[in-house]
């Protein structure tokens, strides 16, 4: 048979099928109705009984697989246990004994040494380090798996198992699509002992627009106050994101970073951002200077009742007594959260001479003024 023949002897194994479809049709065609109905309703139990057979078969297969995998996977776990403990507890001039692990098992093993390790600290989770390091390949090999929380789970295991050795590759995991893979490598890098990784996390702090703002000062913040002169740096630079500038200005008061406030002072006068304007009034509160009185005082007018605020409280904490006329202003604010810094700041430079008059009169504000000056007693 030649391939000029092949359309023919496909025609001929098709005629038979073709025969039996106009059969059929026929058949069904000459049934009555409630017949033909009951038939349909018949065929159609049958197919969803089988279909839910093969379901059920493979819900059965699945689940003995899974059920083998968890056996397997205790039973190494029993074995390795018994090889961890022995090496945490024996003593420091003495080698602990050889875990032998499958090259297949090499994922497993790592994990399991992960959950451990989250709960050792010093010599011991020095040598569960040890112990991990000859497996770290398959780990950074799952750093470029399909799903992003997958390779954020790898980056939190090479951050804690694979520093300093695997430092570059996770700093190209800042590069990653994935904001929860770039903040977990940012995670991973921000180490005290590690300032100048300062300068490769700052650039992509933007993409964690959308996260606490805490957490990302209090990230920025662990890598201590060597990383001061990046965050200030970051904190000026116009061309990052607000909240970029006010997570930095966060950590650097986190740190009481005495250098950044002259920074903060030069910012305030040229951005009108209210929130970025707060930030910075929050960390001149903790490290500002009476030198930086002029440009708090310029902000106690501010559209913003939040700047108000703050600018409000600084002033109390850096100001005089003279400024106590200033600050009683405040009382009068539409916002009672305005008055409320307003009172404090006043009790701070000890003129709550200015307080007790309206305090005691009908002003509007009076039971805030109240409760101020019955903190003050307390």
């Amino acid at each position: 048979m030649n391939l000029h023949d092949l359309p023919e002897q496909i025609f001929q194994i098709l005629r038979p099928l073709k025969t039996i479809w106009a059969n059929i049709q026929r058949y069904y065609f000459d049934l009555p109705f409630e017949d033909f109905a009951m038939q349909l309703i018949v065929i159609t139990i049958f197919v969803i009984l089988v279909f839910t057979i093969m379901l059920a078969i493979t819900v059965l297969i699945l689940r003995a697989k899974n059920t083998f995998k968890a056996y397997r996977y205790r039973k190494m776990e029993a074995i390795w246990e018994k090889g961890l403990i022995h090496t945490i507890m024996v003593d420091e001039d003495e080698a602990g004994p050889e875990i032998v692990v499958k090259r297949r098992n090499k994922l497993l093993f790592v994990q399991y040494l992960f959950q451990f390790a989250q709960r050792l600290q010093g010599r011991e989770l020095e040598r569960i380090k040890a112990l991990a390091d000859p497996h770290l390949d398959v780990i950074v090999k799952g750093l470029k798996g399909t799903y992003p929380e997958l390779r954020a789970r790898n980056l939190n295991i090479l951050g804690t198992f694979g520093f300093p050795k695997y430092i570059n590759v996770i700093k190209k995991a800042l590069k990653d699509g994935s904001p929860l893979v770039t903040m977990t490598a940012a995670r991973a890098l921000s180490r005290p002992e590690y300032p100048e990784h300062c300068k490769v996390i700052l650039p992509v702090i933007s993409m964690f627009d959308q996260w606490s703002m805490s957490f990302l000062s209090s990230m920025l913040a662990e890598m201590g106050s060597q990383a001061g002169p990046d965050l200030r740096q970051a904190m000026a630079n116009p061309e990052n994101s607000i909240r970029a500038r006010i997570a930095c200005s966060e950590a650097l008061r986190s740190l009481d970073d005495i250098g950044s406030a002259d920074t903060a002072a030069e910012l305030l006068a040229v951005n009108d951002n209210a929130e970025f304007q707060a930030a910075l009034l929050r960390l001149l509160m903790d490290v500002g200077v009476p030198r930086h009185r002029a440009v708090v005082i310029n902000l106690l007018n501010s559209a913003h009742f939040i700047v108000r605020a703050n600018a409000l409280s600084v002033l109390g904490q850096i100001g005089t007594q003279e400024d106590g006329e200033l600050i009683q202003r405040g009382i009068d604010d539409e916002s009672p959260w305005v008055v409320l810094h307003s009172a404090r700041a006043l009790r701070k430079l000890k003129r709550s001479d200015l307080l007790e008059s309206a305090a005691r009169s009908e002003h509007p504000r009076a039971a805030i003024l109240r409760q101020v000056l019955s903190e003050e007693l307390n």
